[in-house]
């Protein structure tokens, strides 16, 4: 080894010391005296005693027993909530209703009853109030419009009704049942 190499060795090792001095120091190790009043050089208006934050608040004050003579209870009607959704698939314009409104032009034409006879009743989630049921793997409710205007017209314990217009244009429905697996 050259002299070159001697020296930026020994360089190396006294970084490295004084890295691991202060990393020692810094975790507890020894630390750093906390500043005190007889400490040379400080100012003395620093203190060991905590600080009263609370000293000048009233400006800031809430009345609150006034805000809660202001809470009213609310009850939930979940007969108005029928907003069925699977909380499972994620919210994209796929899993949204279809507005019945809106011209279906993206739709290839076919015949609503063969659709209508394509879908597979899954599952029925029976409340009189609520009915939903799983048709296509989609959670839907009565109401419900699938592509091709096919409506869900009412959700039985054991079937759906699915409603639409013909090609010919006459009203018509099917009863698809449940399927057990």
């Amino acid at each position: 080894m050259n002299e070159e190499n001697k020296k930026q060795i020994i360089i190396l090792a006294i970084l490295l010391v004084v890295a691991a001095v202060f990393v020692y120091r810094s975790f507890g190790g020894g630390g750093i005296a906390s500043p005190t009043p007889e400490t040379p050089g400080v100012s003395s208006s620093l203190s060991t005693t905590p600080i009263d934050i609370f000293e000048d608040t009233d400006a800031d004050a809430i009345d609150i027993a006034s805000l809660m003579q202001k809470i009213k209870d609310v009850e939930f009607v979940y007969a108005e909530n029928i907003e069925a959704r699977n909380p499972a698939q994620p919210v994209s314009p796929r899993n949204v209703a279809p507005d019945p409104d809106a011209p279906r032009s993206d739709l290839p034409p076919a015949d609503p009853r063969f659709v209508a006879l394509g879908k597979k009743v899954t599952g029925i989630i029976w409340d009189a109030t609520n009915p939903m049921a799983v048709v296509d793997d989609e959670v839907v409710h009565e109401g419900y419009v699938f592509p091709y205007e096919i409506v869900v017209k009412a959700i039985g314990e054991d079937h759906v009704i699915l409603s639409f217009r013909t090609l010919d244009g006459e009203d018509d429905e099917i009863t698809k049942k449940l399927v057990k697996e």
